[in-house]
């Protein structure tokens, strides 16, 4: 992965915005809006005497995560990859039903 643009000063809200890229497949992109704070102060991980509660959350695409679930895992991109694949051969389908009327 790496980012293919960012606002490297925080916004506003004292907020970065991201977007992340990966080389395994052009088109997928994933959106992160981080805040602007020491990295002690905005990751959770489980340590001791952190609270859950204490730490902003991070947005992925929109969706609200607390930084140690926000990953993109190994998982999660071959479940994109098999959903879009699985998008292109419904839409093959139709273009081949589609040439198969037109001969006709």
């Amino acid at each position: 992965m790496y980012i293919n643009r960012g606002r490297f000063q925080p916004n506003d809200d004292g907020r970065y915005l991201f977007e992340l890229k990966t080389h395994i497949k052009s088109g997928f992109s994933w959106e992160v809006d981080m805040p602007s704070l020491p990295l002690e102060q905005g990751r959770y991980v489980s340590e001791e005497g952190q609270n859950i509660q204490d730490f902003p959350r991070l947005y992925v695409d929109g969706s609200s995560w607390v930084w140690k679930y926000a990953t993109v895992k190994k998982k999660h991109l071959n479940y994109r990859l098999e959903s879009e694949i699985a998008d292109y051969e419904i839409r093959i389908k139709e273009m081949r039903q589609l040439i198969t009327e037109l001969k006709e």
